[in-house]
């Protein structure tokens, strides 16, 4: 019995380590987001301001992102590409109706950032920067 029981964690770690790879490794698509007095769209959805909280700006790999909190619904933060360029003009029109502020990462987000540093799934190395390519031991 304690046998199975073994097999089928197996079975679930390999899943969730296949599907974290299937996710990372999906190229980020294009779409078209607008800001309104009624809300953000991204895409087809509307998220109104009264479902909206704090927002703040992140890198990852070569892409300019920005996180909104979301209150209602799924997802619990939106997360969008945005240009590098128009950074400066949505933060000025986002912090006068939404706080400008990166929260604590949760502990299940440290996990994560600690299982992505010990077993890096993502194949775009070119603008990587790992802390051996910081400190090269001669």
């Amino acid at each position: 019995m304690l046998f199975i029981k073994e097999w089928g964690l197996i079975i679930v770690l390999l899943a969730l380590g296949f599907m974290t790879y299937a996710l990372s490794t999906v190229k980020p698509e294009k779409v078209k987001h607008q800001i309104s007095d009624k809300g953000i769209k991204s895409g087809s959805k509307l998220y109104p301001w009264e479902a909206l909280g704090r927002f703040w700006f992140d890198k990852k790999w070569q892409y300019d992102l920005l996180y909104i909190e979301n209150f209602m619904g799924f997802p619990p933060r939106i997360m969008m590409v945005i240009d590098s360029k128009d950074k400066a003009q949505i933060q000025k029109i986002l912090s006068q109706i939404l706080e400008f502020e990166k929260p604590e990462k949760t502990k299940m987000e440290k996990a994560g950032d600690w299982l992505v540093k010990k077993f890096p799934l993502e194949t775009n190395n070119h603008s990587r920067v790992t802390p051996s390519s910081k400190n090269p031991q001669k």
